[in-house]
């Protein structure tokens, strides 16, 4: 049930346009049953939104593993959503939009079963279940890229301590050497990530 601002009989015309209007952010706003101007009016304020940097800027952030700044980022996209008061079937088709963009970071084996899992987006009811669905999708890969790039830099150190230990004599040992004629490193690279894994500079553990 949508709600109009009271008024006189006279004002009945512009009073059931203000319920049409309303009842379009019953979409958003889930299992409420009685919606009224107050309910929407926080969805009114100016908003910009510049679509490409915000995709480029998603993908930056799912290619980094940044998970922080992937929940914001659509976030931010849903938000703009509401704001700019998209019905139903507009906000359905720039979440599949989305959900596309998003699993080109997916690996080859994975495409196909996530491309299966489009059709979930038409059997949402609100506008939190699109988001909770395209959150988690972006989330999981962010992480996954995450976990990979800690799991490369923990491989990078154990070779750096495992050649350390198998060469302690050599008097040549040194950071530069071992960046530069084992592991094709840039020396204050890998300095720098021998620091953030051991918590002690290289020539500390000499």
């Amino acid at each position: 049930m949508a709600i109009s601002s009271e008024g006189v009989i006279s004002n009945a015309a512009q009073m059931f346009r203000e319920v049409k209007d309303i009842v379009k952010f019953e979409f958003y706003l889930g299992e409420v049953k009685i919606i009224t101007k107050d309910d929407v009016n926080v969805f009114r304020a100016d908003y910009s939104l510049n679509s490409d940097t915000q995709i480029e800027e998603l993908s930056a952030a799912i290619r980094s593993g940044n998970v922080d700044l992937v929940r914001c980022i659509i976030n931010t996209i849903f938000n703009s959503y509401r704001i700019n008061g998209f019905d139903i079937n507009r906000v359905r088709a720039c979440g599949i939009e989305l959900y596309i963009i998003i699993i080109k970071h997916c690996e080859d084996c994975e495409i196909s079963k996530r491309i299966k899992n489009i059709t979930k987006i038409n059997e949402c009811n609100t506008v939190s279940e699109i988001k909770d669905f395209i959150l988690n999708t972006a989330t999981a890969l962010a992480k996954k890229t995450y976990d990979s790039v800690i799991s490369g830099q923990n491989r990078v150190i154990e070779k750096v301590i495992r050649y350390v230990h198998e060469n302690i004599h050599d008097e040549n040992l040194t950071l530069q050497y071992i960046a530069s004629k084992i592991l094709y490193l840039n020396v204050d690279y890998l300095g720098k990530l021998f620091k953030k894994e051991t918590g002690m500079r290289f020539l500390n553990t000499c």
